[in-house]
């Protein structure tokens, strides 16, 4: 089972004393130590009456959000149920899931207060976890938000099984968890419909731009700074449909051109054109698909570099146990083909590249197969300020 938990008021509840106790016992110096406590203690909190600022408190707990610290203090407090967890598995009361044989088995994942935990789906498990969380919430101050919390369930367990369970925690059981960090956790038969959140953040943004008077260089930097900066994180972990990509080029073309679907105007130069550098008679702007391919290149290079990490463990055992990152056979519909993708297996090129010191540009993998410029309608696709990065 995965149980993805809800803090109520994450970092307001953070008790100092716990704070501080972690830091010492993560072995921080005394001075540090005192430090820190003096910068999240010396604070006070005006109220503001009428435009006027009156009175002011001092609080006994809590981070402010917003400061530049807080998330990284608020780590260390997180360092206490990692503790409370590794300990309950050291003691064999609690096993994590793993995806296959032979890949390490996973019992939480954190990222600040995103917090996800797995657990046999049984009663006993399911005890541990309470008392787990328990304990963590009296030393922490934290308060887990059951009702906001869920829990999903293989569909090997048995349904009146999973309504015993989350009716023992407390929390709702759902078929499964829509997002986390930001990213959706299944995706539609219809890949595109996962993605159409991009679309609509970006179609706000330019809208809080349309109307107003730019000129042409200010709506180049807006565009690359702001609009195309929007898909980045997403594309870093999915390879998105070709046109969702497209759309997202539409929507940034008509904001460039002052067009829209009410009063459609001339597009005097092609998108892919534009893409092209500067030098090359473009604007720079980044070819999508192109930079797209190149982040979860980046992320292949990472599998191949950091073969110790979490992720290159599990990815390996599922899916290529007995051969290297680029040997394996690419499994068709899952991210890992689409990295793979990435690393010359564009176009039929099949061939393992030699990394290294003679490392060929992915210009030179690509055109090893003629059908593979297909991909890449302009010449910018293959700029290095955006394909480096990769490689």
């Amino acid at each position: 089972m995965a149980l993805k938990l809800d803090m109520s008021k994450a970092y307001d509840r953070i008790e100092w004393s716990f704070l501080e106790a972690i830091m010492r016992k993560l072995g921080f110096a005394e001075h540090w130590i005192q430090l820190m406590l003096t910068c999240i203690s010396t604070v006070s909190y005006s109220f503001v009456i009428n435009g006027t600022p009156h009175g002011f408190l001092h609080p006994s707990r809590g981070l402010h959000q917003g400061d530049p610290l807080s998330p990284y203090l608020f780590l260390f407090c997180a360092e206490g149920l990692t503790a409370l967890i590794a300990q309950k598995e050291r003691e064999g009361f609690l096993k994590g899931v793993s995806i296959c044989r032979g890949a390490p088995a996973i019992s939480h994942l954190f990222f600040a207060d995103d917090s996800f935990l797995f657990a046999l789906a049984n009663m006993a498990d399911c005890m541990v976890l309470k008392d787990i969380l328990a304990t963590y919430e009296r030393a922490s101050g934290q308060h887990v938000n059951f009702q906001k919390s869920a829990v999903c369930f293989s569909k090997n367990v048995h349904r009146g099984d999973q309504l015993m369970l989350a009716q023992y925690l407390g929390i709702p059981c759902v078929d499964h968890h829509s997002h986390y960090l930001g990213l959706p956790m299944v995706l539609d038969k219809k890949k595109g419909a996962s993605f159409n959140h991009l679309k609509e953040r970006l179609w706000k943004k330019l809208q809080t731009w349309k109307g107003k008077l730019l000129s042409g260089a200010g709506k180049e930097i807006l565009i690359k700074v702001v609009a195309q900066a929007i898909p980045i994180y997403t594309m870093s972990c999915f390879l998105l449909p070709k046109y969702v990509c497209e759309d997202l080029n539409k929507l940034v073309a008509q904001f460039w051109w002052n067009s829209s679907t009410e009063n459609k105007k001339i597009h005097w130069m092609a998108w892919d054109k534009l893409c092209a550098p500067k030098e090359k008679g473009g604007l720079g702007f980044r070819n999508l698909h192109a930079f797209n391919l190149a982040l979860l290149a980046k992320q292949g290079w990472r599998l191949l570099q950091n073969l110790d990490s979490l992720i290159t463990r599990v990815l390996k055992a599922k899916y290529f146990p007995n051969h290297s990152f680029l040997e394996t056979a690419a499994p068709y519909g899952k991210w890992g083909a689409e990295i793979q993708l990435a690393y010359g297996r564009i176009g039929g090129c099949h061939n393992p590249i030699a990394f290294g010191s003679s490392l060929p540009s992915l210009r030179t993998v690509l055109s090893q197969k003629s059908d593979a410029h297909s991909l890449y309608p302009a010449e910018s696709a293959f700029d290095t300020r955006y394909v480096g990065v990769a490689l």
